[in-house]
């Protein structure tokens, strides 16, 4: 009876001498892959390479489209913004050692900012200055990076003098650039 019920578990192997011949022929399911998807070593590096060049630049999240020295061209330098002020931009490289260029050298900044500033910077734009106020604000509150946060204090420094008010414009501005 017990016997009976192992057969139709498959799992009458105590009697058998080779228990698994029966199985032999039965291929487990990705044991090899289908001719369409079977890479040599080198396809393999290439994916790899491909994958981390994809997804392992989110690490640098930052571009800066600089003139060069020359000022006839210019150059896209990706990393990290470490500090931007009226001197001097300091970029931490992929390769790891910060580089620093003149600040009237930089032409545009890609960089990540937060919804409001954008939003007040649009609302700036369009003349509606006391609603961008409260945006700005909210996003200098918001920001972590010292940088970010002095160019949004400048725009809100610009949004409280539009609107009229020339005290907070004053001491935004003064906060703003005492960093």
């Amino acid at each position: 009876m017990v016997m009976s019920i192992r057969r139709d578990w498959g799992a009458s192997v105590l009697n058998d001498d080779q228990p698994l011949a029966r199985f032999a022929s039965i291929r487990e399911p990705f044991s090899e892959a289908p001719k369409c998807c079977h890479f040599d070593d080198k396809m393999r590096v290439l994916l790899i390479v491909l994958t981390l060049g994809i997804f392992g630049s989110s690490a640098y999240a930052d571009e800066v489209t600089l003139r060069s020295s020359e000022g006839a061209t210019a150059f896209v330098a990706q990393g990290n913004i470490i500090d931007w002020n009226r001197r001097e931009i300091v970029i931490e490289r992929p390769a790891g050692q910060p580089a620093r260029y003149a600040a009237n050298r930089v032409l545009n900044v890609d960089t990540d900012w937060p919804a409001e500033y954008l939003t007040g910077r649009k609302q700036i734009a369009e003349g509606l200055y006391r609603t961008a106020v409260p945006n700005l604000l909210t996003a200098a509150r918001v920001e972590q990076r010292p940088w970010a946060r002095r160019q949004i204090m400048t725009e809100l420094a610009r949004g409280y003098a539009s609107a009229g008010s020339w005290v907070a414009a004053g001491d935004t501005w003064l906060a703003a650039i005492a960093g």
